[in-house]
Parts: structure tokens; sequence; C-alpha cells
């Protein structure tokens, strides 16, 4: 069971490890569809575009779509 003491350990997944994993999942089918040829752009998440650098693009709800 989870109790207040776990807050830290929550919080640290679900915002650091959590966008973690994400970006390597979403890196892993670049990289398949690079190798087969497909001109690849890089967004991560959902929502309203933050950043773009590039072919990178950071969208508001960044990890969503790795779960």
């Amino acid at each position: 069971m989870f109790t207040l003491s776990d807050m830290w350990t929550f919080c640290w997944s679900f915002f650091v490890i959590l966008p973690i994993v994400a970006i390597l999942h979403q890196l892993g089918h670049i990289m398949v569809a690079w190798m087969f040829g497909a001109k690849v752009s890089f967004a991560l998440g959902r929502g309203k575009k933050v950043l773009k650098i590039g072919v990178v693009e950071i969208r508001r709800i960044y990890f969503l779509d790795a779960f």
C-alpha cells in the first residue's frame, strides 16, 4: 500500500523517469523508420506545441503517448 512517504518516489517516477522512457520509446520508432527510408520528424506528446527545434517538436502533454 502507498503512504505519504511514497509521494517522493511517485513524483520522481512520474516527472523524471516516465518522460525519459517516453523519449527512448519514441527514438526507437524514429530509428526504425529512418532505417527503412522514411522521412522522419520527432514529435513527443500531444496538445499545443511548446518547443520546436529542427525536426524535434515537444508538445504540452509530453509523455502521454508512450503509455
